[in-house]
């Protein structure tokens, strides 16, 4: 996509697309070779393991069906930051470059919003870190849209904290900003978080009615946001929940569409989720972190604190609808958020405020000091 935006034809952004891998994967294989006790002192041909690797997929890389190919069509927001490097550093490098400069800037905006809650600059940088220690950060270090769209959420959190502090202008233009390049980056996972920022709200209403304006104002946004991305979807015929679900069960439309894929959805989720489980048990430390961050941001800062927790939670939603055990760590991240905003907190007690936002509408908790520094 990368390379038909930069005026390629299909045939040979096609061909460039596989050239591109086999380098990559020889890259990798040849890191393999080194290291391999049965081979590493025998040189490996890297020139020749791209060549056979390009000859030996004629017709692309597969899976080579259109109903795949459509998938990804509407993540055109990703190739379309990436396409100003790639005659600088490659196509290779400059997926991966924009990843993670929009994954440090995910950090960044983690780091901002725990400066507006009110932490001292140690604490945010703290949240900041776990940030990029996290599969967060882990995973935006591959050309692959996920770090960009957790940078994305963040955002749309940023632009929420915002509001519930009365700046209205500056949070609305975020807000609706975000929403619009989650559209283009991964719309079905804004789908999840928009519905989970309209759910959470919407709660809020109910039991924190002193903050009902701002409130509104969020549950307002969502809704039209969350409508504008379905009917988006929909005009442009974009893949639905069924063309993924077809392309899971059938090995990526290898095999014929299956004709119950939600009742085998329920299914594999059983059985997936069991087993997932049990792993935790013998790894309990990131679902420890995630759930004493979660605790701590809605105990702390009641009304943002659903937000966050409710978008961190679209990770499992992203998770349930594709059940797949090799892509689990990768689709969860979003999950994540919730640690790095809760688990900051721990480390200021003195700011006690219940919903994260001063009654005055000032830019600090009341309980803060007059220098956040």
């Amino acid at each position: 996509m990368a390379l038909r935006i930069l005026g390629e034809s299909k045939q040979t952004a096609q061909d460039n697309a596989l050239r591109a891998y086999c380098e990559e994967n020889t890259a990798w294989l040849a890191r393999r070779h080194q290291v391999d006790p049965g081979s590493f002192a025998a040189a490996y041909r890297r020139d020749e393991a791209v060549s056979r690797c390009i000859r030996d997929e004629p017709h692309g890389l597969p899976p080579t069906s259109p109903r795949y190919d459509a998938i990804f069509a509407s993540r055109i927001g990703f190739p379309i930051l990436a396409a100003p490097l790639v005659p600088v550093i490659g196509v290779n490098q400059a997926l991966k470059a924009t990843s993670v400069l929009l994954s440090a800037l995910g950090g960044m905006i983690a780091y901002l919003v725990l400066r507006i809650l009110g932490l001292r600059r140690p604490q945010s940088l703290f949240g900041q870190g776990i940030y990029y220690a996290s599969p967060i950060g882990w995973w935006g270090s591959f050309g692959l849209t996920d770090g960009p769209t957790v940078m994305i959420s963040m955002v749309t959190l940023l632009s929420a904290i915002l509001l519930l502090r009365h700046q209205y202008l500056l949070g609305t233009t975020l807000f609706i900003t975000s929403i619009g390049a989650g559209c283009l980056v991964r719309y079905s996972n804004f789908i999840f978080v928009t519905g989970a920022v309209l759910a959470a709200a919407g709660a809020g209403l109910r039991t924190d009615p002193r903050h009902r304006r701002p409130l509104l104002v969020i549950v307002t946004l969502s809704a039209v946001g969350l409508v504008g991305l379905v009917a988006t979807a929909q005009a442009l015929h974009w893949s639905g929940p069924s063309d993924t679900l077809q392309d899971t069960f059938t090995n990526h439309f290898t095999s014929p569409d299956v004709t119950d894929p939600w009742q085998k959805l329920a299914g594999l989720d059983t059985r997936y989720w069991s087993q997932w489980t049990q792993e935790q048990v013998r790894n309990p430390w990131p679902v420890a972190a995630v759930a004493i961050g979660s605790v701590t941001l809605v105990r702390r800062y009641r009304t943002f604190g659903l937000i966050a927790v409710a978008v961190a939670l679209t990770g499992v939603l992203s998770q349930a609808a594709h059940p797949v055990t090799s892509q689990s760590d990768r689709l969860l991240i979003e999950v994540f958020v919730a640690a790095v905003l809760g688990l900051p907190l721990l480390a200021n007690p003195r700011n006690n405020t219940p919903t994260g936002e001063p009654p005055d509408g000032s830019a600090l908790p009341a309980s803060a000091p007059a220098s956040a520094d």
